[in-house]
């Protein structure tokens, strides 16, 4: 979990080098800001990260002989995930390629935005697995770090789908679309419980005749 902790923090970077920005010099716009670089690189630095912890994660169940089994529930579900990840992610992705070398501004701005896009599309897709797995764990201490991490990218899902859910909901879109815009921090909050889950799941245990032998000794001293 030592990735996606770096990922987490990383974004937490970025996210504090826009919001100093705005706060510093509100009157200016963060694209014409000499920290646009910067955070460009830690935006990519950050989703290649989380990304490539999620693949790692997705891809034990393969090498612990942890497959889940293939149903028609499971291969809908890659289905959905995959068309999922195809329908936010392709016009985002189709319009940014289009600003790639027509200026400094615009190209670090696409940059910045693909490598988000990408990242998302690849945990959107990774769902499917990481889900069947923690189906498959049900009952035990690990199966709580999966289903984390597995409605973590869910999370990325309607985050990234908020302008298409905003004018389906009650009330005004836009407004329903920033609310909607608030689920990039659960999906941040759930993949650092997920690595919390890991590391109490696997901490050494007490036995329960170990830990009353203690309290005794303790009483006696």
């Amino acid at each position: 979990m030592e990735r996606p902790a770096a990922g987490a923090l990383l974004s937490l970077v970025s996210t504090a080098l826009r919001s100093y920005w705005l706060h510093a010099v509100p009157d200016v716009p963060f694209t014409q800001s000499p920290l646009l670089p910067v955070r460009m690189l830690v935006v990519v630095l950050a989703n290649v990260s989380t990304t490539y912890a999620l693949i790692l994660l997705a891809m034990t169940y393969r090498q612990s002989g942890l497959q889940p089994p293939s149903s028609v529930r499971s291969n809908a579900l890659w289905v959905g995930t995959a068309v999922a990840a195809l329908a936010v992610g392709v016009p985002v992705l189709a319009t940014e390629v289009r600003h790639l070398g027509t200026d400094a501004i615009s190209t670090m701005s696409a940059v910045i935005s693909l490598a988000s896009t990408l990242a998302d599309m690849t945990t959107i897709l990774l769902v499917a697995p990481i889900l069947g797995v923690a189906y498959m764990l049900r009952g035990g201490r690990l199966a709580w770090v999966w289903w984390a991490m597995g409605i973590s990218g869910a999370m990325w899902l309607f985050y990234d789908a908020r302008m298409w859910l905003g004018p389906l909901l009650p009330g005004d879109a836009a407004q329903n679309a920033e609310l909607l815009r608030t689920l990039r921090t659960s999906g941040l909050v759930l993949l650092g419980l997920a690595g919390w889950l890991q590391r109490t799941a696997l901490a050494p245990q007490q036995s329960p005749a170990a830990e009353s032998s203690a309290q005794t000794h303790a009483g006696v001293s």
